[in-house]
């Protein structure tokens, strides 16, 4: 997830725990964003649950991220993200499962878009 829209986050809902960016930068290849993906998960304990949201299906954060979901039931990769999407599964981060919030996620993301008709 960047930098960016994690600041975007904080401005609407103030400082939160429990939320980290990882950002694939321009001169970064898949092979260093997924030695930085490894070294983070490795840092939290083998039972920690992991909500890794990303921008598009297919892209190279999605594709690194995902091989770590199918090896682990305790990580899960959305794409698809945007402000709302990020700021709906904050709020409910500290108080659910990860298999929970992902449901949830499913269920709203579809009303986080969509086109102006006034």
């Amino acid at each position: 997830m960047a930098k960016g829209i994690l600041h975007s986050a904080k401005m609407l809902i103030g400082e939160f725990d429990n939320v980290e960016s990882l950002s694939l930068e321009e001169d970064m290849g898949s092979e260093e964003l997924d030695e930085k993906l490894h070294e983070k998960l490795n840092e939290s304990e083998m039972e920690v649950q992991h909500l890794i949201l990303c921008d598009i299906i297919g892209g190279t954060p999605f594709n690194v991220a995902s091989k770590y979901s199918f090896r682990n039931d305790n990580i899960a990769v959305y794409f698809g993200l945007n402000l709302p999407l990020l700021v709906e599964a904050i709020m409910k981060v500290n108080d659910h499962t990860l298999k929970e919030i992902v449901e949830y996620l499913k269920s709203i993301d579809k009303s986080t878009i969509g086109l102006s008709d006034i």
